[in-house]
């Protein structure tokens, strides 16, 4: 084989993979920089992924919002979640919650349970029966 058409061939093999990877990553890079889907009252969540409060909301049915999913990130963006109500304001069953950013009060239950793993950061939780309960790791 004639050693230019060999290395004409290797670069283009090559540059195809390099295209193909840099494609690859544009795509992981834009799912990861998916905006929030938005949260303008009480809920369910089912599905792993970030959400974001879009008002200030209070009481649902049972809790106002219900995490039933494992890595879920629910940013409060400064709102709160108010009762009054016999249920918890925010009720997850999962791990790898992370609840940020607001408040939670006036709730006969606890402010915030888990059952599973959780990150609470910089959430204001005061005028519940409980404060904040995770059943399993860590806060």
């Amino acid at each position: 084989m004639n050693p230019i058409v060999f290395w004409r061939s290797r670069r283009r093999a090559v540059a195809a993979l390099v295209t193909c990877l840099a494609l690859y990553l544009g795509l992981a890079a834009s799912d990861s920089l998916a905006q929030p889907t938005p949260v303008s009252m009480c809920m369910n969540i089912a599905t792993s992924g970030s959400y974001q409060l879009t008002q200030n909301m209070g009481p649902g049915t049972l809790s106002c919002i219900e995490i039933d999913a494992d890595y879920v990130t629910l940013d409060l963006n400064g709102f709160a979640i108010h009762g009054p109500s016999n249920f918890a304001g925010i009720s997850a069953t999962g791990d790898g919650i992370v609840i940020r950013n607001g408040s939670v009060s006036g709730f006969n239950s606890f402010g915030i349970g888990v059952l599973g793993s959780a990150t609470i950061e910089d959430v204001h939780v005061y005028g519940n029966g409980h404060g904040v309960s995770i059943t399993s790791h860590s806060i």
